[in-house]
């Protein structure tokens, strides 16, 4: 009896604990988007390409999908 209520202790926590982590990595996934668009306002066209390709090796790395490049103006 006491066997199965830390169980159910425990599942409970598991549960709350996996949501914990998923906000935690949507969060985290949001600040690299705004960080990324703030950086990427920082630096000129021409060098905007390959800083996207940078970028997105990493957000592939992290399991997300990367930001696309701005299309440029006309």
């Amino acid at each position: 009896d006491q066997s199965a209520r830390v169980q159910a202790v425990l599942d409970q926590s598991a549960t709350r604990l996996k949501a914990v982590r998923v906000q935690a990595a949507l969060r985290a996934a949001v600040e690299l988007r705004r960080t990324t668009e703030r950086i990427a306002a920082e630096i000129p066209p021409e060098k905007q390409a390959e800083f996207y390709r940078v970028i997105a090796r990493r957000y592939e790395r992290l399991g997300l999908r990367p930001p696309s490049t701005p299309a440029k103006a006309p």
